[in-house]
């Protein structure tokens, strides 16, 4: 059981850190195509 919840909170930051650099990533680009601009 334990080891079950240990991989499911894993997997959770993972994702969350996933989900970061893909924000991060289109952030950048917004900022690039502003300065382009």
């Amino acid at each position: 059981m334990f080891f079950i919840i240990c991989m499911a909170i894993q997997q959770i930051v993972t994702y969350h850190e996933i989900l970061e650099k893909a924000r991060n990533f289109s952030n950048n680009k917004l900022l690039l195509r502003r300065i382009q601009a």
